[in-house]
C-alpha cells in the first residue's frame, strides 16, 4: 500500500512542477529543490522503513544479541509462513 501512495505521490510531484525553490524564516532564496531530490528522499525513506520492519537495520543487527533478532524478526516470519500456507503456496 504504501508503494501505492509514493507512487502517487511521485506522479503529482512530476505532473505539477520540476523544481522548488527554498527559503529561509525570513523569504530569502536559500537554494532550490529538483524532483530527483524529493524522490531521492521519499525512496530514502521508504527503505528505512521497510528495513525497520523487518529488523535487518544493519546499525540494529551489529548491537543486538542473536536472540534479540530472532524475537524481532520472528512474529513475521510466522505472519508470512501462515500467509503462504492459506494461499496454497
Amino acid at each position: 500500500m504504501q508503494n501505492n501512495t509514493l507512487q502517487g505521490h511521485r506522479e503529482i510531484l512530476l505532473e505539477t512542477t520540476r523544481e522548488s525553490l527554498a527559503v529561509d524564516d525570513r523569504g530569502r532564496l536559500v537554494g532550490r529543490v529538483t524532483i530527483d531530490d524529493i524522490i531521492d528522499v521519499i525512496q530514502e525513506e521508504a527503505t528505512e522503513d521497510i528495513y525497520e520492519m523487518a529488523a535487518i537495520i544493519s546499525d540494529d543487527l551489529e548491537v543486538r544479541s542473536v536472540m534479540a533478532i530472532i524475537k524481532r524478526r520472528l512474529p513475521w516470519l510466522l505472519v508470512y509462513l501462515v500467509g503462504t500456507l492459506f494461499s496454497g503456496g
